[in-house]
This record gives C-alpha cells, sequence and structure tokens, in this order.
C-alpha cells in the first residue's frame, strides 16, 4: 500500500520525466526511492519508457555494468545500439 509520501514522490517524478527534466532521488537507506522509481517505471509510464535496472554494489565494476546493458541491447550497425524491436 502505497503511503503519501510515496504518491507524492511518484507525481513529482513522473511531472519531471514527463517534461524532460532529469531526476536524482537522494535519501537515508531504506525510505523507499528505489521502490518508488520501479513502481512509477512499470505501473504508471507503462510504454512510454523503457529502463533497465541495475544493482550496484561495492563489487560492481565498469565491465559488469557495460556487459549488463550491453545484453539489454541490440546492435544495430557499426557503434550505433538501441532497445529490442
Amino acid at each position: 500500500m502505497p503511503t503519501a509520501d510515496s504518491q507524492r514522490n511518484i507525481f513529482l517524478m513522473k511531472l519531471l520525466l514527463n517534461n524532460s527534466i532529469h531526476v536524482l532521488c537522494v535519501g537515508p537507506t531504506g525510505v523507499g526511492k528505489s521502490q518508488n522509481a520501479y513502481d512509477m517505471l512499470q505501473k504508471q509510464l507503462g510504454e512510454t519508457y523503457q529502463f533497465i535496472a541495475i544493482t550496484f554494489s561495492a563489487q560492481t565494476g565498469a565491465n559488469q555494468t557495460q556487459d549488463t546493458i550491453d545484453s539489454k541491447t541490440d546492435k544495430r550497425r557499426r557503434g550505433i545500439y538501441g532497445p529490442p524491436l
């Protein structure tokens, strides 16, 4: 069940994204930043946006991040990548 704060944060994130403004969510551990972002992207925005969820830790390296992104995209031609058709 979403709280009033969650609803407010999701509304603001959606408003900013729909107006082409970047969003950065900050705050202490456990306040629901990631959960609000996932909920908004999956349920509120529907097919408007495609996203890749990547979890980082102290052991996550640049190569691992690049491999994760590459595995989710299709190569169109030399040096050009995009979402799956």
